[in-house]
């Protein structure tokens, strides 16, 4: 969960100093591996995220805002938000 709440790249995973400080803080745990990170964790997050959200919108009327526009590359660019007056 850390590395999706803070943005931090999956690679950080692979860097020794990421698994000396593991060792230190929990000796004899094996932190994933960047792949495993970005592979099934991330699907394993996303899967409770989807849940907790059908489960928190349920019942209740959604506003969906979307956005797009292009980068100066000319990639796509979208924001979307979506407000339920639900509070978290």
């Amino acid at each position: 969960m850390f590395f999706y709440a803070a943005n931090v790249t999956f690679n950080v995973a692979e860097i020794d100093n990421f698994k000396e400080m593991i060792q230190i803080l929990r000796p004899g745990y094996k932190a994933p591996l960047a792949k495993d990170i970005g592979g099934k964790l991330l699907d394993n997050v996303a899967q409770q995220i989807e849940l907790y959200l059908v489960e928190k919108v349920q019942n209740c009327s959604l506003t969906v805002t979307l956005d797009e526009w292009s980068s100066i590359t000319n990639d796509t660019i979208q924001a979307i938000m979506i407000r339920t007056g639900v509070e978290s």
